[in-house]
């Protein structure tokens, strides 16, 4: 939109927020988590004499054993 347009141009510094290892199991059957997708954001940062465009890259994790049996898929995502 309108405002992506006026951050164009400016330099971008990409914060990810991602689930440690220990966070990456489902909390219905125990398997592994694997990365379903992401949510981005983006925030204006201003550095003296300098502005960059901050994206922060949250990544959503989900079941694939609860997903393949067709059971309520728990999702979870990193906390920003």
């Amino acid at each position: 939109g309108q405002r992506d347009i006026q951050l164009e141009g400016l330099e971008e510094e990409v914060v990810e927020h991602r689930l440690s290892s220990e966070e990456q199991v489902c909390s219905c059957c125990g398997d592994n988590l694997h990365e379903m997708s992401t949510e981005e954001r983006r925030e204006l940062k201003i550095v003296p004499a300098k502005a960059k465009v901050l994206k922060h890259i949250k990544y959503v994790y989900s079941c694939r054993k609860c997903d393949k049996e067709n059971t309520t898929t728990p999702v979870k995502t990193a906390p920003s």
